[in-house]
């Protein structure tokens, strides 16, 4: 009966720190739908450690790729800009567990005409 009360526990911490790491990646995404396009580049990583701290068990990591994906619009009137922003966040699993990570990606989004 304790290994299966201990082994819920774990199960407990680990959905816990899953749903924390999601939640402090989410926030990026949802941070950069917030922003301009031309807010997305390579100062991005920096601002969001500023004014988006994270605890200290979990450390995230925010990569802007320097270069946009273009491509026409269906109508061929203009041109579709995307920048892309992959999030990744790392903790220690509880006891011996091993690392883990959950990894989002964002997109900034502009349509020139």
């Amino acid at each position: 009966l304790l290994g299966v009360l201990i082994a819920g526990h774990q199960g407990t911490a680990t959905t816990l720190h899953q749903t924390q790491a999601f939640l402090l990646a989410d926030d990026v995404v949802e941070a950069i739908g917030a922003l301009r396009y031309d807010e997305v580049g390579p100062g991005l990583a920096a601002e969001i450690d500023k004014q988006m701290p994270v605890p200290p068990q979990y450390k995230r990591t925010v990569e802007a790729d320097p270069k946009e994906d273009i491509s026409e619009t269906t109508d061929k009137k203009g041109k579709f800009r995307v920048k892309i922003v992959k999030i990744k966040v790392v903790w220690e699993g509880p006891g011996e567990e091993e690392r883990r990570t959950i990894r989002l990606v964002a997109l900034s989004t502009k349509v020139d005409r």
